[in-house]
């Protein structure tokens, strides 16, 4: 096992999904790229594996993701190698029996009927579950063995196309959602602040003439790709991407050009390599080939590589500093992921760059933590209602699809669209994909309160009333209930709130001390990015009048975290 120390940020999600675990059956951990979701994951299972003997199925989608899992668990626990077993007919092991069983759930149905039952299944890359289908069948199996198993899905982008969130209602159908609410998350913000990612600033396009192009492409889900292929493949687009690539990009090391097929990467790598040396990387490229190409880019023999699916080619390369987008796309999942690659950080590199070629950031916007997951229209008297994708002949007005040139009615032949050859740089407008700002308020009272919360557990509440928001608290976890993180935290506080040292051992403890100790703080730092404004910071000033009373009513709605 090696010896490392979890980040502050990883710790804090372990104390909390161990919460969470212990009251909920279905828990929910959203962590942005980069967050180290795959070693916290190991770390909880390698704790309740020694404190316990629970049974552990981790459950993924593809074996790259089992390689993973098992090299983190080798390396980073202390878990015997004879308890963990793989289920996964590509990598030639079908074994079930280990205390710790990592799976593709495809091969773990074979094997079901022969599998014990587990304590905790963790559902890797979540996003993709559904409740019917194959997950569906594995989950009612094992919770039929074991009916208080408790479910944990990790995922770092928490809607799915044609669906919406996974979970809540926000969705076109939320009977199939495994989770009622995010019951703990690590954030882009915070991952940025701590250093572990780079600020991410670009350039977008604003491009009439794409604008009009893409009404033309069905959709199924996402934009049809042979359909996309062919208008990204228009001289006008690809030379507009060249044009703009030169322009924009010069001062950035390491390029990668996202495409939308394998013939729009190969036109458009012909095309730049008239400036300068490009690589492209695809599919139907032999392995040799790709590792070629791959070298000459990460050499810097060739500044530029375009890419049909950066995602699943097998290159997560930090140095990476400049992405373009040159595929639009309608998923959220797909645009987030695409960027998580240009955010790692490296030695030397400072920031990372977007330049949006499409309406991709118009579309989903520039807060990473908050993006626009479309949640599609709800289905209504058996039809669902979708958006306006059709026109009307202008001889019979019959109904036609936008994409087609001829009216099916009376053989009326819209004219072709009149392309114009010559490109140019679109309109480009700086952004910076950052979240919003904190605020400052000037609370005018505080309230005391103990609270319960879901679990049966009781803490302290402090709500500020100010006039800007109407959930607005802090709350102090004590030894009699918690321990850990939760208990540092309300110490914290305490100070900041006025307290006196030492920090209440026990709930009577903190109400009869904070009534005669707590004091109306002169500025609170709010962050507005999350499910609740949260108190980041509590500024104190002298001289200041206790301000501590009883509420007339129950005061605000219960926004606690623990």
């Amino acid at each position: 096992m090696e010896n490392f120390e979890l980040r502050q940020y990883q710790k804090d999600a372990l104390d909390k999904l161990d919460r969470e675990l212990k009251v909920k059956q279905n828990v929910l951990f959203v962590a942005a790229t980069g967050a180290g979701k795959t070693v916290t994951i190991c770390r909880m299972i390698n704790t309740y594996y020694k404190e316990t003997d629970r049974r552990f199925l981790i459950l993924v989608n593809k074996q790259e993701l089992i390689m993973q899992f098992h090299a983190d668990l080798m390396r980073k626990t202390s878990i015997p190698e004879r308890e963990l077993t793989i289920c996964c007919a590509g990598l030639k092991s079908k074994y079930v029996d280990g205390r710790v069983t990592i799976a593709t759930v495809q091969s773990f149905i074979g094997m079901m009927d022969s599998y014990p039952g587990a304590d905790l299944v963790i559902l890797d890359e979540v996003h993709g579950v559904t409740v019917d289908g194959e997950y569906g069948k594995v989950l009612n199996y094992l919770k039929s063995k074991k009916p208080h198993m408790r479910i944990l899905g990790c995922t770092a982008t928490p809607y799915r196309l044609g669906h919406g969130m996974i979970y809540g209602s926000a969705c076109i159908a939320p009977e199939k959602n495994l989770f009622d609410d995010i019951s703990h998350r690590i954030t882009y913000q915070q991952l940025r602040d701590g250093g572990y990612l780079v600020p991410l600033h670009g350039k977008v396009a604003h491009a009439d003439s794409l604008t009009r192009d893409l009404s033309t492409v069905s959709t199924s889900g996402d934009y049809v790709l042979n359909q996309l292929g062919e208008i990204m493949c228009r001289e006008v687009h690809l030379t507009t991407g060249r044009e703009a690539i030169q322009k924009y990009c010069k001062e950035f090391k390491r390029v990668c050009v996202f495409c939308c097929t394998i013939d729009h990467a190969e036109k458009l790598k012909k095309l730049i390599n008239e400036d300068e040396p490009c690589v492209t990387v695809h599919s139907q490229l032999s392995q040799l080939e790709r590792i070629i190409a791959l070298n000459t880019w990460k050499s810097g023999d060739a500044r530029i590589c375009t890419s049909v699916n950066i995602l699943a080619e097998g290159f997560d390369y930090p140095a990476l500093d400049c992405l373009v987008f040159a595929r639009p796309t309608l998923s959220a999942r797909l645009f987030v992921q695409a960027i998580g690659r240009v955010l790692r950080t490296s030695p030397g590199k400072e920031s990372g760059f977007l330049l949006d070629l499409t309406d991709n950031t118009a579309r989903f916007g520039t807060d990473i933590d908050k993006i626009k997951a479309d949640i599609p229209k709800r289905v209504i008297e058996g039809k669902e209602k979708k958006d306006a994708i059709w026109k009307f002949c202008p001889q019979c007005a019959a109904e036609c699809h936008q994409a087609l040139r001829k009216c099916d009615t009376c053989g009326y032949e819209w004219p072709a669209p009149e392309i114009v050859e010559a490109a140019f740089v679109p309109e480009m407008k700086d952004v910076s994909f950052e979240p919003d700002p904190p605020v400052v308020v000037r609370p005018d009272e505080i309230y005391m309160s103990i609270h319960t919360s879901k679990n049966g557990k009781k803490l302290g509440k402090c709500a500020f009333i100010c006039n800007r928001f109407r959930f607005l608290s802090v709350w102090f976890c004590m030894e009699d209930y918690y321990n850990g993180y939760a208990v540092t935290a309300g110490a914290k506080r305490w100070k900041e709130m006025g307290g006196f040292d030492p920090y209440p051992t026990s709930c009577e403890e903190f109400e009869r001390r904070a009534e005669n100790e707590f004091v109306v703080p002169m500025e609170l730092i709010v962050d507005i990015n999350g499910n609740y404004p949260e108190v980041k910071n509590i500024i104190q000033h002298e001289d200041t009048d206790i301000g501590v009373g009883e509420p007339d009513v129950p005061l605000f709605e219960d926004d606690c975290p623990f």
